[in-house]
């Protein structure tokens, strides 16, 4: 049983998994929690597990949920506390705003780190500041003219970076002056963007990073999040495979640096490109939780959702490098319906699943279902369990896809090493070549 956090009910302002996720948090803490629903669907069955639920209405924009409605249904509800969830009202400057006077304690980051977060030419001027190395870019542009005047000079391949990161994939490569000419303009309508250096056969990698109210940071391990199927994350694994000491070292201490160049309290998620000679770029900072936080959870033996409500009532973030060691290695993927039925049971199958759906719930196709973390003592062995596992069938009485991670997961190349983007590409358009685990 974890300590209470001096906390007695807390509103969750996002739905479905980061709300079950934060209620399993408020369990083991003795801690009520108060769900936000959409008004369309306040009778689904996911709302029982909850002390209560709310509907909440969208925004003018049709963005959900509305951030003045948050904190009327929070002090409505008697709440003392607010988790964003990971969804919009993680990253809601006006939410950030609505509640700077409520008086409850907000496990998200605060207004004016947020908004340089989500600039992104702000925030790649904040790296250069802190001596973090930035993949080379043209800085924001809003004129087709300067546009391509910066690729004449600079040559192809460049990437389309919109300035507000909110803006969803994908993020386009450019490879010939008919794609500028093509994609550029329409881009440039929807908002300014940074054209940036495309640096191929890169990874990404992700390290999650804790900042307390006094200014101290601790970086929560790292984990690769290369693999994609499109725009959904397919597998990341936590630790990230094949990096030296040296190197993860290097890449806690710039993230931590660049959340504190940025003014961050709270928990953050800084992505780096690291290119074929394993020298890193920074690319961003994510605010809060991820869906697969759950993977560096279980390499890392760490409940970051209590961190989180601990940084959220003031407290220190009280782990140092020393603490955060690797007990095993996890791989999380995210679990999709091929087609509609009632889930029957959700297989555990020796592992972790974070779930999006509850037993008896009956789901249309393409619907997200759970996230599932395999967990082993070896990669190779991580693999094996994760590949084992859905051969079980985990979510019962619903089709699932498997086409893009049997492919992964069967393959050589992915076995032997983790992949570049292009790589991983390449895998899963390529006819199946598996091998025997």
């Amino acid at each position: 049983m974890q300590e209470n956090p001096r906390l007695t009910r807390v509103l969750v302002a996002d739905r479905r998994g980061a709300a079950l996720r934060v209620l399993r948090w408020a369990h083991e803490a003795g801690v009520e929690v108060v769900a936000l629903v959409q008004p369309e669907e306040d009778q689904e069955l996911w709302q029982e597990a909850f002390d209560y639920t709310v509907p909440a209405r969208r925004t003018g924009a049709g963005r959900w949920p509305d951030p003045r409605h948050v904190v009327s249904v929070l002090h409505d509800a008697g709440c003392d506390g607010v988790h964003p969830g990971w969804g919009e009202a993680a990253r809601s400057p006006l939410l950030v705003e609505q509640l700077t006077f409520s008086g409850v304690a907000w496990a998200g980051p605060g207004r004016e780190a947020l908004g340089l977060a989500v600039d992104r030419g702000v925030s790649l001027i904040r790296a250069i500041e802190a001596g973090i190395p930035v993949v080379p870019h043209s800085g924001p542009i809003a004129d087709l003219h300067l546009a391509r005047a910066w690729v004449n000079r600079v040559g192809f391949p460049v990437r389309i970076r919109p300035v507000d990161i909110e803006i969803g994939h994908p993020r386009p490569v450019l490879r010939t002056q008919g794609d500028f000419e093509d994609m550029m303009p329409k881009w440039l309508r929807i908002g300014p963007c940074v054209l940036e250096r495309q640096v191929e056969q890169a990874r990404e990698i992700e390290v999650p990073v804790a900042i307390d109210g006094s200014g101290h940071g601790v970086a929560i391990g790292d984990r690769d999040v290369t693999a994609r199927a499109g725009r959904r994350h397919l597998v990341v694994e936590a630790p990230a495979p094949r990096l030296s000491d040296a190197l993860r070292t290097d890449l806690a201490k710039k993230a931590v640096a660049f959340a504190r160049a940025l003014g961050w309290v709270g928990l953050a998620t800084v992505r780096f490109l690291l290119a074929p000679d394993s020298r890193p770029y920074l690319l961003q900072l994510r605010p809060g939780l991820q869906p697969w936080h759950g993977a560096t959870e279980a390499a890392f033996g760490v409940d970051l959702v209590d961190l989180q409500m601990r940084l959220a009532t003031r407290d220190r973030a009280r782990w140092t490098e020393r603490d955060i060691v690797v007990q095993r290695a996890a791989i999380w993927t995210s679990i999709i319906a091929a087609g509609a039925g009632q889930v029957e049971a959700i297989a555990a199958g020796g592992g972790r699943v974070d779930p999006e759906v509850v037993v008896g719930e009956f789901v249309a196709s393409g619907s997200l279902l759970a996230g599932m973390i395999a967990q082993a003592p070896s990669r190779q062995a991580a693999i094996v369990r994760l590949r084992s596992w859905m051969d079980e069938d985990p979510i019962r009485g619903v089709p699932v896809e498997r086409a893009d991670l049997d492919a992964l997961v069967g393959s050589q190349r992915w076995w032997m090493s983790p992949l570049s983007r292009e790589a991983v590409a390449e895998v899963l358009q390529a006819p199946s070549t598996t091998v025997d685990h």
